[in-house]
This record gives structure tokens, sequence and C-alpha cells, in this order.
């Protein structure tokens, strides 16, 4: 929308490009605006959100607060739980959530839930609340726009569709969302420490692309390069070139 958030004298307010002030420096913590025109602000030690001309639409009344997610849904945080409010502020899904995730495009959220036995753990809800994959990973993120959301479970990660569906199972130490360009950064070895871990990338079917040989990689960047670290040093790679 134009505007930049910035920081003067402990408070922070947002500019336009022409370095004028659009929203004079007054909350302590402040977001970018979402794609709704709405930013999250912190006022003393609660969240609410405003519009682009720095009106409050919703009530700094939150413990956290997220932007809001294509679905026009936000998740907050009130008394130790997580929950989802519309963009006027209303409940629509009530604060019982250990943990969460915001909503995919998809319109699905990973959450801490109980399952059948009992123990808690991570699932996915529809924008009703409803149980829409059962809680069965130890850890749960966020789906990708490739339709894959990447999911722990015994340590290790692994890819799953928006059915709950097994895609590439889970054998990772540590593994990312994919990128635009198919490959997602995966560790093959892993251990507390990562001493001897290894980064390299897998296409969507789990096939390893490009060797795990990297101390470090990063996200294939819409130009098609990512960043790597050997040793101690950063460069950068192209997946074409070394596939």
């Amino acid at each position: 929308n134009g505007l930049a958030l910035v920081e003067v004298e402990d408070k922070w307010g947002y500019i336009n490009e022409k370095g004028e002030e659009v929203i004079p420096p007054r909350f302590d913590e402040v977001k970018d605006f979402a794609a709704n025109a709405l930013a999250a602000v912190k006022v003393k030690d609660k969240w609410g959100y405003i519009n682009e001309k720095g009106k409050e639409v919703i009530p700094p009344r939150f413990d956290e607060a997220e932007d809001f997610a294509a679905n026009g849904l936000a998740r907050v945080k009130v008394k130790g739980k997580y929950g989802y409010i519309n963009e006027k502020g209303e409940e629509v899904i009530s604060p019982r959530f250990d943990e969460a995730e915001s909503f995919a495009a998809n319109g699905l959220a990973a959450v801490e839930m109980k399952d059948k036995r009992g123990y808690i753990e991570w699932g996915y809800i529809n924008q009703k609340g409803k149980k829409v994959i059962p809680p069965r990973f130890d850890k749960a993120m966020p789906f990708a726009a490739n339709g894959l959301a990447r999911v722990k479970v015994e340590d290790k990660w692994g890819y799953i569709n928006e059915k709950g569906k097994e895609i590439i199972p889970p054998r990772f130490g540590m593994a990312w969302d994919f990128a635009a360009n198919g490959l997602a950064q995966v560790v093959v070895k892993s251990n507390w420490t990562y001493i001897d871990s290894k980064w390299g990338y897998i296409n969507e079917k789990g096939e390893e692309v490009i060797a795990p040989r990297f101390d470090d990689a990063g996200l294939f960047a819409a130009n098609g390069l990512a960043q790597v670290k050997v040793k101690d040093k950063w460069g950068y790679i192209r997946a074409r070139a070394l596939r």
C-alpha cells in the first residue's frame, strides 16, 4: 500500500514513499499492512488493528495478533489460548488452542488438539473450526502454495497434502516449504546440535535434486537463486545448473 513502518524515539508509525509521516509514531510495536489494508499494532501490552489512515478498527485487547489471512481470519491470543477473529474483531473460532498457526490460502490452519487417546497432537481445522485432518503429528506447519504442508513425526519431517495423505514420508532432520520452482531445502542428516548436518534440495516427489552438501541453505527466490553456506562463507546457487 506504499507505507513503511518506522521507529522514532521508541515509538512506531508509518511513512509513505516520500518519507512523509502518514501515521504518527505512537505504537509500541507494529506490523506491515495485510492485503485487507489492516495492520496489527501494539499499545502498551495489548494488540489491536488499525486501517491505512491510522484509525483504530479493532481495539487493542489481544496478547498476540497476526496478519489477516486470505479467508479474512486472523490468529489472536487471549489469556494463553489461540483463536481466530474476523475483520470486525468478532470471535469466529474461540480461543481454545494452546498452539496454532495462521490460516493458509487453502482455508486450513494447523492447531494443537487432543487425539482419540487424549494426547495432544497437531492437526488441521477449517475456517469454521471443524477438524479436517485429525491430530497425529508432533508438529504441523501451514500449507504452502503447492498444496503441501510440512509435518513432524517422531523427530522427522515430511509432507502431506490437503487431505492429510502422506506425500513425502517423514525422513528429514529438518525441512522447509517448497519454493515457486518446486524445490525445498531439507536436512538429510541431523542431530540436536546440527553438527555434520548437510542441506540439500528435493522436488515435490521427494526426489533429491541437489545433493546435501551445504552447511546451511535458503529458499529459492523468484529470480531462481538460493543462498547457501559452505563452511563459514555464503554464496548463491542456481537450480538449473545443479540438476
